[in-house]
């Protein structure tokens, strides 16, 4: 309205207009600033159109109406675009910054977590060794003692811990002190899959690539990944219903992530574990410490990619690693 009181397009301050155009999309968030730049269009016209044509063409012949508004809207919309474009470029740079600084959160955690564990193993192993061989020399003097129940339960839960403790002693997950390597991930999940069944009688498990024998390569710890999908077989096994388990492994290409995805045909995953995915010591079995899928959603996030969860729709849950492909490769 005040352009179009004081000359419309003709007034040498409407170049302005340029500088709410800029504005408008680092301001304003895109369906908005698009609502805002047909506004700013449209309003030019009704000033442009309704303006006295002062501006002289080469023959000192006043300019046409529509010469000078279509060079007014021309330089709004290119002025636009080109903020627009800058606008989403740095918020397209801002998210991939917030979200390696997540990922660094998370390695963080993780090499507190290999601390704490670390002393925690060091700490709890000599009252454990203790515990075992008091329980070991009471069964020797006392041999009305080798049924007892109790003492049965007492040396199976020792050796649970021993267990645990050696896992904690061979995890390596700190980022630091990994070993990438360049491998086809086909082909590792292949093998991991292969000797998983090995000594495996009460599973049946079945693999599937999608992209045939096409190389999907993924820079990788082989050995820490490897043994990251044995844990969520582990799972798949125990979760899984009859005298032999069903499990499926499917490796497939989604928007440059390599996925592979363990099925089975339990229960389902509980609600407890979708909500409060990612959060250690979170687990729905007695004996379960809550660290297999906390370890994995840790490890898939410090190596840029993802742990989704989810049920089956005839049963069953669906764990599915994605892990970002190696720009280059294949797909």
């Amino acid at each position: 309205m005040l352009l179009h009181l004081s000359g419309g397009c003709n007034n040498p301050f409407s170049a302005l207009l340029y500088l709410h155009a800029a504005l408008g999309p680092l301001l304003l968030r895109r369906r908005l600033s698009g609502v805002y730049l047909l506004a700013m269009c449209t309003a030019m016209t009704f000033v442009c159109l309704n303006s006295t044509p002062t501006l002289h063409a080469g023959n000192n012949s006043a300019l046409l109406h529509k010469a000078t508004l279509a060079a007014e809207l021309s330089l709004i919309v290119i002025i636009w675009g080109l903020v627009q474009w800058f606008s989403t470029s740095f918020s397209h740079l801002r998210s991939e910054f917030a979200a390696l600084q997540r990922q660094r959160q998370r390695t963080d955690h993780l090499r507190a977590l290999g601390a704490m564990s670390a002393s925690f193993s060091h700490k709890f192993s000599t009252p454990l060794n203790t515990a075992k061989v008091r329980l070991d020399r009471l069964q020797r003097r006392r041999p009305e003692l080798v049924e007892d129940l109790d003492l049965i339960a007492s040396q199976d839960a020792l050796e649970q811990c021993e267990d645990t403790i050696r896992g904690l002693f061979g995890a390596d997950l700190q980022a630091g002190d990994l070993k990438f390597d360049e491998v086809d991930l086909a082909e590792l999940v292949q093998q991991v899959c292969s000797r998983w069944q090995l000594g495996r009688d009460d599973a049946d498990i079945s693999f599937a690539s999608r992209q045939g024998n096409t190389p999907l390569i993924c820079n990788v710890p082989q050995v820490v990944l490897a043994r990251s999908i044995i844990d969520v077989l582990d799972n798949a096994l125990d979760a899984s219903k009859g005298d032999r388990a069903a499990i499926e492994v499917e490796v497939a290409v989604e928007a440059q992530h390599v996925t592979v995805s363990i099925s089975d045909r339990g229960s389902g995953v509980p609600k407890m574990v979708k909500d409060q995915l990612g959060k250690p010591f979170l687990s729905t079995r007695a004996e379960g410490l809550g660290l297999g899928l906390y370890t994995v959603h840790s490890l898939m996030e410090a190596l840029g990619g993802a742990l989704c969860v989810s049920d089956r729709p005839f049963g069953g849950a669906t764990i599915k690693l994605m892990l970002p492909i190696r720009i280059g490769a294949p797909i």
